[in-house]
Protein backbone atom coordinates (compact mmCIF):
# COMPACT_ATOMS: atom_id res chain seq x y z
CA UNK A 1 0.00 0.00 0.00
CA UNK A 2 1.62 3.27 -1.07
CA UNK A 3 2.11 5.99 1.54
CA UNK A 4 0.67 8.71 -0.75
CA UNK A 5 -2.90 8.97 -1.91
CA UNK A 6 -3.07 8.47 -5.71
CA UNK A 7 -6.21 10.58 -5.90
CA UNK A 8 -4.37 13.41 -4.23
CA UNK A 9 -1.41 13.05 -6.59
CA UNK A 10 -3.70 13.33 -9.64
CA UNK A 11 -5.79 15.98 -7.85
CA UNK A 12 -9.10 14.24 -8.43
CA UNK A 13 -11.93 13.04 -6.19
CA UNK A 14 -12.11 9.32 -5.22
CA UNK A 15 -15.37 9.00 -7.14
CA UNK A 16 -13.92 10.56 -10.32
CA UNK A 17 -14.65 8.66 -13.49
CA UNK A 18 -11.88 7.41 -15.82
CA UNK A 19 -12.25 10.31 -18.23
CA UNK A 20 -11.68 12.85 -15.42
CA UNK A 21 -8.68 10.91 -14.19
CA UNK A 22 -7.23 10.76 -17.70
CA UNK A 23 -7.78 14.48 -18.26
CA UNK A 24 -6.18 15.34 -14.91
CA UNK A 25 -3.18 13.14 -15.68
CA UNK A 26 -2.63 14.74 -19.06
CA UNK A 27 -2.91 18.25 -17.62
CA UNK A 28 -0.33 17.42 -14.92
CA UNK A 29 2.02 15.80 -17.44
CA UNK A 30 2.03 19.02 -19.46
CA UNK A 31 3.03 20.89 -16.35
CA UNK A 32 5.71 18.57 -14.90
CA UNK A 33 7.20 16.61 -17.86
CA UNK A 34 10.90 17.47 -18.33
CA UNK A 35 10.45 17.84 -22.08
CA UNK A 36 8.27 20.92 -21.60
CA UNK A 37 11.18 22.92 -20.22
CA UNK A 38 8.84 24.59 -17.73
CA UNK A 39 9.83 25.90 -14.30
CA UNK A 40 7.90 23.05 -12.57
CA UNK A 41 9.37 20.20 -14.69
CA UNK A 42 10.39 17.29 -12.42
CA UNK A 43 11.33 13.65 -12.97
CA UNK A 44 10.27 12.73 -9.39
CA UNK A 45 6.89 14.31 -9.89
CA UNK A 46 6.46 12.49 -13.20
CA UNK A 47 7.32 9.22 -11.48
CA UNK A 48 4.56 9.81 -8.92
CA UNK A 49 2.09 10.77 -11.63
CA UNK A 50 2.87 7.69 -13.73
CA UNK A 51 2.56 5.41 -10.69
CA UNK A 52 -0.77 6.93 -9.63
CA UNK A 53 -2.19 6.91 -13.15
CA UNK A 54 -1.07 3.29 -13.76
CA UNK A 55 -3.20 2.18 -10.83
CA UNK A 56 -6.20 4.46 -11.20
CA UNK A 57 -6.53 4.00 -14.97
CA UNK A 58 -6.80 0.21 -14.58
CA UNK A 59 -10.22 -0.82 -13.28
CA UNK A 60 -9.01 -3.93 -11.43
CA UNK A 61 -6.02 -2.21 -9.84
CA UNK A 62 -8.17 0.77 -8.91
CA UNK A 63 -10.80 -1.44 -7.22
CA UNK A 64 -8.11 -3.22 -5.20
CA UNK A 65 -6.51 0.16 -4.31
CA UNK A 66 -9.83 1.66 -3.21
CA UNK A 67 -10.52 -1.34 -0.85
CA UNK A 68 -7.11 -0.97 0.74
CA UNK A 69 -7.58 2.76 1.00
CA UNK A 70 -10.99 2.47 2.74
CA UNK A 71 -9.65 -0.12 5.16
CA UNK A 72 -6.75 2.09 6.11
CA UNK A 73 -8.95 5.11 6.69
CA UNK A 74 -11.43 3.06 8.73
CA UNK A 75 -8.91 1.17 10.97
CA UNK A 76 -6.12 3.65 11.52
CA UNK A 77 -6.08 6.97 13.28
CA UNK A 78 -5.99 9.62 10.60
CA UNK A 79 -2.49 10.91 10.52
CA UNK A 80 -0.31 12.35 7.87
CA UNK A 81 -2.46 10.83 5.10
CA UNK A 82 -5.58 12.56 6.45
CA UNK A 83 -3.71 15.83 6.80
CA UNK A 84 -3.19 15.97 3.05
CA UNK A 85 -6.99 16.40 2.73
CA UNK A 86 -7.60 18.52 5.79
CA UNK A 87 -6.81 22.14 6.51
CA UNK A 88 -4.05 21.87 9.05
CA UNK A 89 -5.32 24.68 11.29
CA UNK A 90 -8.82 23.47 11.97
CA UNK A 91 -9.32 19.98 10.64
CA UNK A 92 -6.92 17.95 12.76
CA UNK A 93 -8.59 15.43 15.00
CA UNK A 94 -12.10 16.08 13.63
CA UNK A 95 -12.96 12.67 12.16
CA UNK A 96 -13.45 9.56 14.31
CA UNK A 97 -14.66 7.30 11.52
CA UNK A 98 -14.30 6.89 7.75
CA UNK A 99 -17.89 8.00 7.28
CA UNK A 100 -17.12 11.29 8.94
CA UNK A 101 -14.18 11.79 6.68
CA UNK A 102 -16.18 10.89 3.61
CA UNK A 103 -18.88 13.40 4.63
CA UNK A 104 -16.22 16.01 5.12
CA UNK A 105 -14.78 15.20 1.72
CA UNK A 106 -18.24 15.65 0.11
CA UNK A 107 -18.71 18.92 1.93
CA UNK A 108 -15.26 20.02 0.85
CA UNK A 109 -16.13 19.23 -2.73
CA UNK A 110 -19.28 21.38 -2.38
CA UNK A 111 -17.21 24.18 -0.85
CA UNK A 112 -14.67 23.98 -3.63
CA UNK A 113 -17.45 23.99 -6.22
CA UNK A 114 -18.94 27.10 -4.60
CA UNK A 115 -15.50 28.71 -4.58
CA UNK A 116 -15.11 27.77 -8.23
CA UNK A 117 -18.49 29.30 -9.05
CA UNK A 118 -17.59 32.39 -7.02
CA UNK A 119 -14.29 32.68 -8.87
CA UNK A 120 -16.10 32.18 -12.16
CA UNK A 121 -18.64 34.86 -11.18
CA UNK A 122 -15.85 37.24 -10.18
CA UNK A 123 -14.09 36.57 -13.47
CA UNK A 124 -17.38 37.17 -15.32
CA UNK A 125 -17.92 40.39 -13.39
CA UNK A 126 -14.36 41.42 -14.12
CA UNK A 127 -14.88 40.65 -17.81
CA UNK A 128 -18.17 42.60 -17.74
CA UNK A 129 -16.47 45.51 -16.00
CA UNK A 130 -13.65 45.36 -18.51
CA UNK A 131 -16.14 45.28 -21.39
CA UNK A 132 -18.10 48.17 -19.88
CA UNK A 133 -14.88 50.12 -19.43
CA UNK A 134 -13.92 49.33 -23.01
CA UNK A 135 -17.37 50.38 -24.26
CA UNK A 136 -17.18 53.58 -22.22
CA UNK A 137 -13.73 54.33 -23.62
CA UNK A 138 -14.96 53.59 -27.14
CA UNK A 139 -17.99 55.85 -26.58
CA UNK A 140 -15.74 58.61 -25.25
CA UNK A 141 -13.48 58.16 -28.26
CA UNK A 142 -16.48 58.38 -30.61
CA UNK A 143 -17.62 61.53 -28.83
CA UNK A 144 -14.13 62.96 -29.06
CA UNK A 145 -13.94 62.21 -32.76
CA UNK A 146 -17.46 63.59 -33.31
CA UNK A 147 -16.54 66.76 -31.42
CA UNK A 148 -13.36 67.00 -33.45
CA UNK A 149 -15.29 66.57 -36.71
CA UNK A 150 -17.85 69.15 -35.54
CA UNK A 151 -15.10 71.59 -34.62
CA UNK A 152 -13.45 71.04 -38.00
CA UNK A 153 -16.80 71.54 -39.77
CA UNK A 154 -17.47 74.69 -37.76
CA UNK A 155 -14.01 75.98 -38.52
CA UNK A 156 -14.55 75.29 -42.22
CA UNK A 157 -17.97 76.97 -42.11
CA UNK A 158 -16.49 79.96 -40.30
CA UNK A 159 -13.73 80.19 -42.86
CA UNK A 160 -16.30 79.87 -45.65
CA UNK A 161 -18.39 82.65 -44.15
CA UNK A 162 -15.34 84.87 -43.77
CA UNK A 163 -14.43 84.23 -47.40
CA UNK A 164 -18.05 84.81 -48.47
CA UNK A 165 -18.29 88.03 -46.46
CA UNK A 166 -15.02 89.22 -47.92
CA UNK A 167 -16.28 88.40 -51.40
CA UNK A 168 -19.51 90.29 -50.74
CA UNK A 169 -17.55 93.20 -49.29
CA UNK A 170 -15.35 93.36 -52.38
CA UNK A 171 -18.40 93.09 -54.61
CA UNK A 172 -20.18 95.83 -52.64
CA UNK A 173 -17.10 98.02 -52.81
CA UNK A 174 -16.79 97.46 -56.52
CA UNK A 175 -20.51 98.01 -57.01
CA UNK A 176 -20.34 101.22 -54.98
CA UNK A 177 -17.36 102.34 -57.04
CA UNK A 178 -19.18 101.64 -60.30
CA UNK A 179 -22.31 103.34 -59.00
CA UNK A 180 -20.28 106.36 -57.94
CA UNK A 181 -18.71 106.49 -61.39
CA UNK A 182 -22.13 106.11 -62.96
CA UNK A 183 -23.62 108.83 -60.74
CA UNK A 184 -20.73 111.13 -61.55
CA UNK A 185 -21.28 110.44 -65.24
CA UNK A 186 -24.95 111.32 -64.84
CA UNK A 187 -24.26 114.70 -63.19
CA UNK A 188 -22.64 117.55 -65.14
CA UNK A 189 -22.21 120.79 -63.21
CA UNK A 190 -21.95 124.20 -64.84
CA UNK A 191 -21.84 127.76 -63.51
CA UNK A 192 -25.60 128.37 -63.28
CA UNK A 193 -27.04 124.92 -63.78
CA UNK A 194 -26.62 121.20 -63.27
CA UNK A 195 -27.52 118.70 -66.02
CA UNK A 196 -28.70 115.21 -65.03
CA UNK A 197 -28.72 112.24 -67.41
CA UNK A 198 -31.72 110.07 -66.55
CA UNK A 199 -31.42 107.63 -69.44
CA UNK A 200 -29.75 107.57 -72.85
CA UNK A 201 -30.99 110.70 -74.63
CA UNK A 202 -33.07 111.84 -71.61
CA UNK A 203 -31.68 114.76 -69.60
CA UNK A 204 -32.97 117.14 -66.94
CA UNK A 205 -31.66 120.67 -66.33
CA UNK A 206 -31.69 122.18 -62.83
CA UNK A 207 -31.14 125.92 -62.41
CA UNK A 208 -29.31 127.56 -59.52
CA UNK A 209 -31.30 129.81 -57.20
CA UNK A 210 -28.92 131.90 -55.04
CA UNK A 211 -29.16 132.13 -51.26
CA UNK A 212 -30.95 135.09 -49.77
CA UNK A 213 -34.22 136.56 -48.52
CA UNK A 214 -37.42 137.04 -50.54
CA UNK A 215 -40.97 138.21 -49.98
CA UNK A 216 -43.38 135.31 -49.59
CA UNK A 217 -47.17 135.66 -49.78
CA UNK A 218 -49.33 138.64 -50.68
CA UNK A 219 -49.74 142.02 -49.04
CA UNK A 220 -53.05 143.73 -48.34
CA UNK A 221 -52.27 146.10 -51.22
CA UNK A 222 -52.74 143.22 -53.70
CA UNK A 223 -56.48 143.30 -54.34
CA UNK A 224 -56.35 139.87 -56.04
CA UNK A 225 -54.85 138.22 -52.98
CA UNK A 226 -56.76 135.60 -51.01
CA UNK A 227 -56.57 135.14 -47.26
CA UNK A 228 -54.54 131.91 -47.56
CA UNK A 229 -51.76 134.00 -49.20
CA UNK A 230 -51.41 136.34 -46.20
CA UNK A 231 -49.59 137.71 -44.37
CA UNK A 232 -46.72 138.61 -46.60
CA UNK A 233 -43.45 137.81 -44.81
CA UNK A 234 -39.71 137.52 -45.37
CA UNK A 235 -38.14 134.07 -45.73
CA UNK A 236 -34.43 133.25 -46.03
CA UNK A 237 -33.32 130.26 -48.13
CA UNK A 238 -29.91 128.73 -48.77
CA UNK A 239 -28.83 128.24 -52.37
CA UNK A 240 -30.59 125.35 -54.13
CA UNK A 241 -31.37 123.88 -57.54
CA UNK A 242 -34.79 123.71 -59.20
CA UNK A 243 -35.95 122.13 -62.45
CA UNK A 244 -35.83 124.38 -65.51
CA UNK A 245 -39.10 122.78 -66.64
CA UNK A 246 -41.83 120.62 -65.17
CA UNK A 247 -41.04 116.89 -65.38
CA UNK A 248 -41.90 115.72 -68.89
CA UNK A 249 -43.62 112.60 -70.15
CA UNK A 250 -40.30 111.32 -71.54
CA UNK A 251 -38.52 111.81 -68.21
CA UNK A 252 -41.29 110.11 -66.26
CA UNK A 253 -41.34 107.25 -68.78
CA UNK A 254 -37.62 106.67 -68.15
CA UNK A 255 -38.42 106.35 -64.43
CA UNK A 256 -41.25 103.87 -65.03
CA UNK A 257 -39.17 101.79 -67.44
CA UNK A 258 -36.27 101.62 -64.99
CA UNK A 259 -38.35 100.73 -61.93
CA UNK A 260 -41.65 99.25 -63.12
CA UNK A 261 -43.46 101.82 -60.99
CA UNK A 262 -47.27 102.00 -61.17
CA UNK A 263 -48.86 105.36 -60.46
CA UNK A 264 -51.80 106.06 -58.18
CA UNK A 265 -54.10 106.39 -61.20
CA UNK A 266 -52.92 103.05 -62.58
CA UNK A 267 -53.45 101.31 -59.24
CA UNK A 268 -56.85 102.96 -58.61
CA UNK A 269 -58.00 102.57 -62.21
CA UNK A 270 -59.05 106.16 -62.95
CA UNK A 271 -58.13 109.85 -62.95
CA UNK A 272 -59.94 113.18 -63.08
CA UNK A 273 -60.23 114.90 -66.46
CA UNK A 274 -61.26 118.54 -67.02
CA UNK A 275 -64.21 118.49 -69.41
CA UNK A 276 -64.48 122.24 -70.05
CA UNK A 277 -66.85 123.10 -67.24
CA UNK A 278 -66.43 120.30 -64.73
CA UNK A 279 -64.14 117.47 -63.62
CA UNK A 280 -65.04 113.89 -64.50
CA UNK A 281 -63.57 110.68 -63.08
CA UNK A 282 -62.52 108.81 -66.23
CA UNK A 283 -61.77 105.10 -66.09
CA UNK A 284 -58.29 104.10 -67.33
CA UNK A 285 -57.11 107.74 -67.35
CA UNK A 286 -53.47 107.81 -66.21
CA UNK A 287 -50.13 109.35 -67.16
CA UNK A 288 -49.99 107.31 -70.39
CA UNK A 289 -53.55 108.31 -71.34
CA UNK A 290 -54.23 111.60 -69.52
CA UNK A 291 -57.74 112.15 -70.92
CA UNK A 292 -59.10 108.85 -72.17
CA UNK A 293 -57.89 105.47 -73.49
CA UNK A 294 -57.55 106.85 -77.03
CA UNK A 295 -55.37 109.85 -76.21
CA UNK A 296 -51.77 108.67 -75.77
CA UNK A 297 -49.11 110.75 -74.02
CA UNK A 298 -46.46 109.02 -76.13
CA UNK A 299 -47.03 111.70 -78.77
CA UNK A 300 -46.41 114.38 -76.11
CA UNK A 301 -43.00 113.31 -74.86
CA UNK A 302 -41.93 116.93 -74.28
CA UNK A 303 -45.17 117.94 -72.51
CA UNK A 304 -45.40 118.00 -68.71
CA UNK A 305 -46.42 114.62 -67.32
CA UNK A 306 -49.91 114.72 -65.78
CA UNK A 307 -52.27 112.40 -63.90
CA UNK A 308 -49.59 112.10 -61.21
CA UNK A 309 -50.32 112.28 -57.49
CA UNK A 310 -48.07 113.73 -54.82
CA UNK A 311 -46.96 110.17 -54.01
CA UNK A 312 -45.97 109.59 -57.63
CA UNK A 313 -43.91 112.78 -57.65
CA UNK A 314 -42.09 111.77 -54.46
CA UNK A 315 -41.28 108.32 -55.91
CA UNK A 316 -39.83 109.94 -59.04
CA UNK A 317 -37.57 112.17 -56.90
CA UNK A 318 -36.36 109.19 -54.88
CA UNK A 319 -35.40 107.39 -58.08
CA UNK A 320 -33.35 110.33 -59.37
CA UNK A 321 -31.63 110.57 -55.99
CA UNK A 322 -30.56 106.93 -56.25
CA UNK A 323 -29.16 107.12 -59.76
CA UNK A 324 -27.41 110.49 -59.42
CA UNK A 325 -26.37 110.67 -55.77
CA UNK A 326 -27.96 114.12 -55.47
CA UNK A 327 -30.58 114.87 -52.82
CA UNK A 328 -33.46 115.32 -55.26
CA UNK A 329 -36.93 116.14 -53.89
CA UNK A 330 -40.00 118.22 -54.44
CA UNK A 331 -39.49 121.94 -53.75
CA UNK A 332 -40.90 123.36 -50.56
CA UNK A 333 -43.57 126.03 -50.99
CA UNK A 334 -40.95 128.64 -50.15
CA UNK A 335 -38.47 127.28 -52.71
CA UNK A 336 -41.16 127.12 -55.38
CA UNK A 337 -42.38 130.69 -54.68
CA UNK A 338 -38.88 132.17 -54.63
CA UNK A 339 -38.23 130.54 -58.01
CA UNK A 340 -41.56 131.94 -59.29
CA UNK A 341 -41.19 135.49 -57.97
CA UNK A 342 -37.49 136.10 -57.49
CA UNK A 343 -36.28 138.16 -54.55
CA UNK A 344 -38.19 141.35 -55.48
CA UNK A 345 -41.73 140.14 -54.76
CA UNK A 346 -43.01 140.33 -58.37
CA UNK A 347 -46.50 138.99 -59.09
CA UNK A 348 -45.53 136.70 -62.00
CA UNK A 349 -42.28 135.03 -63.03
CA UNK A 350 -41.68 137.72 -65.72
CA UNK A 351 -42.69 140.70 -63.56
CA UNK A 352 -45.97 142.44 -62.71
CA UNK A 353 -47.50 142.54 -66.19
CA UNK A 354 -50.66 140.53 -66.61
CA UNK A 355 -50.35 137.15 -68.33
CA UNK A 356 -51.10 136.78 -72.02
CA UNK A 357 -50.74 134.20 -74.78
CA UNK A 358 -47.05 135.06 -75.26
CA UNK A 359 -46.04 134.33 -71.68
CA UNK A 360 -47.87 131.21 -70.50
CA UNK A 361 -50.46 128.54 -71.28
CA UNK A 362 -53.57 129.49 -69.25
CA UNK A 363 -57.29 130.26 -69.42
CA UNK A 364 -57.96 127.38 -71.86
CA UNK A 365 -56.23 129.29 -74.64
CA UNK A 366 -55.11 125.95 -76.11
CA UNK A 367 -57.32 123.64 -74.00
CA UNK A 368 -54.42 121.27 -73.23
CA UNK A 369 -50.82 121.17 -72.09
CA UNK A 370 -48.05 122.54 -74.32
CA UNK A 371 -44.42 121.46 -74.77
CA UNK A 372 -42.19 122.75 -71.97
CA UNK A 373 -40.24 125.89 -72.86
CA UNK A 374 -42.72 126.99 -75.51
CA UNK A 375 -43.11 130.41 -73.84
CA UNK A 376 -39.40 131.05 -73.22
CA UNK A 377 -37.88 133.46 -72.77
CA UNK A 378 -40.90 135.79 -72.30
CA UNK A 379 -42.47 133.69 -69.57
CA UNK A 380 -39.24 132.73 -67.75
CA UNK A 381 -38.30 133.64 -64.19
CA UNK A 382 -35.08 135.49 -63.27
CA UNK A 383 -33.16 132.20 -63.00
CA UNK A 384 -34.03 130.79 -66.43
CA UNK A 385 -36.92 128.49 -65.41
CA UNK A 386 -39.94 128.17 -67.72
CA UNK A 387 -43.61 127.17 -67.34
CA UNK A 388 -43.78 128.14 -63.68
CA UNK A 389 -46.99 130.00 -64.46
CA UNK A 390 -49.70 127.97 -66.20
CA UNK A 391 -49.49 124.76 -68.25
CA UNK A 392 -49.76 122.43 -65.16
CA UNK A 393 -50.24 122.87 -61.44
CA UNK A 394 -47.10 121.72 -59.59
CA UNK A 395 -46.86 119.69 -56.39
CA UNK A 396 -44.64 120.93 -53.56
CA UNK A 397 -43.36 119.04 -50.52
CA UNK A 398 -45.18 121.29 -48.04
CA UNK A 399 -48.43 120.63 -46.22
CA UNK A 400 -51.16 123.17 -47.01
CA UNK A 401 -50.88 125.18 -43.80
CA UNK A 402 -51.55 128.88 -42.96
CA UNK A 403 -48.81 131.49 -43.27
CA UNK A 404 -46.29 132.57 -42.16
CA UNK A 405 -44.16 129.79 -43.65
CA UNK A 406 -41.84 128.08 -41.16
CA UNK A 407 -40.07 124.93 -42.32
CA UNK A 408 -39.68 123.78 -38.70
CA UNK A 409 -43.37 123.93 -37.74
CA UNK A 410 -44.23 120.44 -39.05
CA UNK A 411 -45.44 121.42 -42.52
CA UNK A 412 -42.51 119.52 -44.09
CA UNK A 413 -43.49 116.19 -42.49
CA UNK A 414 -43.09 113.65 -45.33
CA UNK A 415 -45.25 111.04 -43.59
CA UNK A 416 -48.42 113.11 -43.20
CA UNK A 417 -51.44 112.29 -45.39
CA UNK A 418 -52.91 115.77 -45.06
CA UNK A 419 -53.38 118.10 -48.05
CA UNK A 420 -50.25 119.26 -49.90
CA UNK A 421 -49.63 122.71 -51.37
CA UNK A 422 -50.07 122.96 -55.14
CA UNK A 423 -48.74 125.98 -57.04
CA UNK A 424 -48.60 127.72 -60.45
CA UNK A 425 -52.00 127.16 -62.06
CA UNK A 426 -52.75 125.04 -65.12
CA UNK A 427 -53.77 125.38 -68.73
CA UNK A 428 -57.42 125.83 -67.70
CA UNK A 429 -56.69 128.42 -64.93
CA UNK A 430 -57.47 132.10 -65.32
CA UNK A 431 -55.03 134.92 -64.61
CA UNK A 432 -55.70 134.96 -60.88
CA UNK A 433 -54.47 131.36 -60.39
CA UNK A 434 -51.22 131.74 -62.34
CA UNK A 435 -50.01 134.43 -59.93
CA UNK A 436 -46.82 133.48 -58.08
CA UNK A 437 -48.47 133.75 -54.66
CA UNK A 438 -51.59 131.72 -55.44
CA UNK A 439 -52.03 128.51 -53.43
CA UNK A 440 -54.18 125.39 -53.62
CA UNK A 441 -54.26 122.33 -51.33
CA UNK A 442 -55.62 119.01 -52.64
CA UNK A 443 -55.16 115.61 -50.98
CA UNK A 444 -51.88 113.84 -51.85
CA UNK A 445 -53.60 111.08 -53.85
CA UNK A 446 -55.53 113.44 -56.16
CA UNK A 447 -54.51 113.23 -59.83
CA UNK A 448 -55.86 114.82 -63.00
CA UNK A 449 -54.82 115.93 -66.45
CA UNK A 450 -53.58 119.33 -65.18
CA UNK A 451 -51.44 118.23 -62.18
CA UNK A 452 -47.69 117.80 -62.65
CA UNK A 453 -44.51 118.72 -60.77
CA UNK A 454 -40.93 119.90 -61.05
CA UNK A 455 -38.01 118.77 -58.90
CA UNK A 456 -35.65 120.54 -56.56
CA UNK A 457 -32.22 119.51 -55.26
CA UNK A 458 -29.52 120.45 -52.86
CA UNK A 459 -26.20 121.49 -54.36
CA UNK A 460 -23.81 118.65 -55.28
CA UNK A 461 -21.28 117.76 -52.62
CA UNK A 462 -17.79 118.82 -53.51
Amino acid sequence: MPTQDYYQILQVAPEADPEVIQAAYRALVKRYHPDTGGAQASNEKMKELNEAYAVLSNAALRQEYDEQRRFRVATQWPGQERGEYARQTEGRGRWQTADEWLRWQAEEEVRKEEERKARAERRAQARWAEQEQRRYQEMQERKRRAAERKAQAEAKEKARKIIEEERKRREATERARREAVERARRVREYENEVVLTLAPGIEMVLKRVPAGEFLMGSSDADKAAREQEKPQHIVYLDEYLIGQYPVTVAQFAAFVEATGYRTTAERMGSGLVFAGAEWKDVKTANWRHPKDPWGSAAKKANHPVTQVSWDDAVAFCQWISRITGLEVRLPTEAEWEKAARGMDGRLYPWGDDLPDATRCNFNLNLKDTTPVGRYSPFGDNPYGCADIAGNVWEWTSSLYEPYPYRSSDGREDPTSRASRALRGGGFFSNGHYVRGACRAGPAPDVRNNAYGFRVCASLPRR
